[in-house]
C-alpha cells in the first residue's frame, strides 16, 4: 500500500502526453498471502483504501484473483458493488454454473473500443475456499477463453485478456486460444522488461506488491491495423538507425550486404502495428503524489484512533508461559542489550512514527515482540515492555528461562525462517542472514 502514491505519480506523469490510457490490474489487490480470520475484517478496511486510491488514479478493471476471493466471497461482492473498477473473472462460478463476477468489460479508449475480460487461477486452497467462496469453483481458463474471445471479437478492435493465472499460463494461454490481442498477466511475479510476444498475442504484466508497472504503448492507427501482427518499437529504431549510419558510410548496391538484410526486415516491421513496452521500477524517484499520501495518512490515523477497540485475537493465557519484555533479559545479559540497544531493532517502533502507520496491521507486527500472540503485543493491550523487536522476538518466549535458565533453555541463534517472516524480498531486498543477524545479535559483543 505504501507504493500507491508512487504509482499516482507516475501515472500521472504518463497522461500528460494526452494518449489514451486504459488502467489494468491483474488482480491480489488487498493482501500478500491468505490471512487468518482475526484480520479480515482491518484488510476489509484497507481494500477500501486501495479502491478509492486506483479509483483517483484512474483504474478501470481487476481480475480476481485467489486471495482476492479468501477474503470471503460476500465481502469481495460488496467492494466490487462500491467501485467504479471492474473486477472481472468469466471462470469463477457458482453451483449453476453462472460466472460470479462480471466476465468482460468493454471500454472506449481513444478511437479503439477494447474488450476486456478476466481469468483467476485454479490453484486455490480447497478448504479456503470451501469456508470463505462456498459453493463456488474456478473454470479451466483455456476453456472459458476458447468461448469468451470469439464474442468479444465480434464487439470489439482489441481484445484483452486480464490474467491471474501465471507467466506459463499466459503463454499456454495465448497458444491454445486465437484472436487475443494483449495479455496483461499476474500472479507468478515474473519481471517482464519489454513485452513477450507469443502466437500473436503480447504478453506484459505489473509486479508484486505494486513495486513495478507494466507498461504499454500499441500504435493502432483505426481498425485496418487489427490482424497485422506486432512489431517491436525498439527493434524498428535500431533498424532505422543502423540504416542511417550505413548510408552515412557512401553509396552501396541495393539489397546488398548487411544493409540489405536490415531493409527487408525493417520493410517487414513496418508493415505491422508497433508496440513499444516496459516495466518501470516505482523507486524512490517517483515523489509521492500529496492527494493520495493524504488519503493513506488519513486512513492510518483513523487506525490509530479506533486502535483499542481492535480484535486481539483469541487466546488463553498461561501465566507460566508469557511474554517478559527485554528488560528482564537485561538482569542476566547486560552486555548483549546493551549491544541491542544501539542496534535498528531497538528502535523499530519508531520507524511507523514517521510513516504515520503506528496501528496499520500490515506494518505493526514486525516493528513489536509477540503481535496477536497470547501474551504479546495487541492493538487493544498495547503493551509498552513489547515495542519494537526485543529478544522474545526472535528467541521466543522467556518467562520460563528467566525463572529457572537452568532448566529452559532459549532459542540460541534463531532460523534464517523466522527472520525471513518480516525481512522479505518486498521489504529488505538486501537481507543477508549471515551478516545481519550478528549485526543486531553479536555472539560476543564488546
Amino acid at each position: 500500500m505504501g507504493g500507491l502514491p508512487r504509482r499516482a505519480t507516475f501515472i500521472r506523469q504518463e497522461k500528460r502526453d494526452g494518449i489514451p490510457t486504459l488502467l489494468l490490474d491483474s488482480g491480489n489487490l488487498f493482501a500478500e498471502k491468505p490471512l487468518p480470520e482475526a484480520s479480515i475484517g482491518p484488510t476489509l478496511k484497507k481494500a477500501r483504501l486501495i479502491l478509492a486510491a486506483m479509483e483517483t488514479m484512474g483504474y478501470r478493471a481487476a481480475a480476481v484473483g485467489e486471495l482476492d476471493l479468501y477474503l470471503g466471497l460476500e465481502n469481495l461482492k460488496r467492494l466490487a458493488a462500491s467501485t467504479k473498477i471492474h473486477f472481472l473473472s468469466a471462470n469463477v462460478k457458482n453451483s449453476s454454473g453462472e460466472p460470479v463476477f462480471e466476465p468482460w468489460a468493454i471500454f472506449d479508449v481513444g478511437s479503439a473500443r477494447v474488450g476486456v475480460f478476466g481469468l483467476t487461477s485454479r490453484q486455490v486452497d480447497v478448504g479456503l475456499m470451501e469456508h470463505r467462496a462456498p459453493n463456488i469453483w474456478v473454470d479451466d481458463p483455456i476453456k472459458v477463453a476458447s468461448r469468451v474471445v470469439p464474442e468479444l471479437k465480434k464487439k470489439t478492435d482489441l481484445v484483452i485478456a486480464l490474467t491471474h493465472i501465471g507467466f506459463p499460463e499466459d503463454r499456454e494461454l495465448a497458444s491454445a486460444v486465437k484472436g487475443i490481442d494483449v495479455i496483461v498477466g499476474g500472479r507468478s511475479r515474473t519481471w517482464l522488461k519489454n513485452p513477450r510476444e507469443e502466437s500473436g498475442a503480447l504478453i506484459t504484466s505489473g509486479y508484486f506488491q505494486g513495486r513495478a508497472a507494466g507498461k504499454l504503448l500499441l500504435h493502432l492507427n483505426g481498425p485496418a491495423w487489427s490482424g497485422r501482427g506486432w512489431a517491436s518499437g525498439p527493434r524498428i529504431d535500431f533498424l532505422r538507425k543502423r540504416l542511417a549510419s550505413e548510408k552515412n558510410k557512401g553509396p552501396s548496391k541495393p539489397g546488398s550486404g548487411q544493409a540489405g538484410g536490415f531493409e527487408k526486415e525493417l520493410a517487414g516491421l513496418e508493415k505491422r502495428t508497433r508496440y513499444d513496452g516496459d516495466m518501470v521500477s516505482l523507486s524512490s524517484s517517483f515523489m509521492d503524489d500529496p492527494k493520495i499520501a493524504a488519503m493513506i495518512r488519513d486512513y492510518r490515523r483513523s487506525l490509530k484512533e479506533n486502535a483499542g477497540k481492535a480484535a486481539s485475537g483469541n487466546y488463553t493465557e498461561n501465566p507460566a508461559i508469557r511474554y517478559t519484555g527485554s528488560d528482564l533479559c537485561m538482569d542476566c545479559h547486560r552486555k548483549r542489550y546493551a549491544f541491542w540497544n544501539k542496534t535498528p531493532h531497538s528502535t523499530a517502533i519508531q520507524s511507523l512514527g514517521r510513516k504515520d502507520a503506528q496501528a496499520d496491521p500490515d506494518c505493526v507486527p514486525c516493528h513489536v515482540t509477540g503481535y496477536l500472540r497470547p501474551t504479546g503485543y495487541a492493538p487493544a493491550r498495547p503493551r509498552k515492555d513489547l515495542l519494537s523487536v526485543q529478544c522474545e522476538a526472535c528467541h521466543g518466549m522467556g518467562s520460563l528461562h528467566a525463572s529457572s535458565p537452568d532448566l529452559y533453555h532459549m532459542v540460541k541463534i534463531p532460523k534464517a525462517s523466522v527472520c525471513r517472516t518480516c525481512h522479505t524480498n518486498a521489504h529488505s531486498d538486501n537481507f543477508n542472514y549471515i551478516r545481519d543477524r550478528v549485526s543486531v545479535c553479536s555472539e560476543n559483543p564488546s
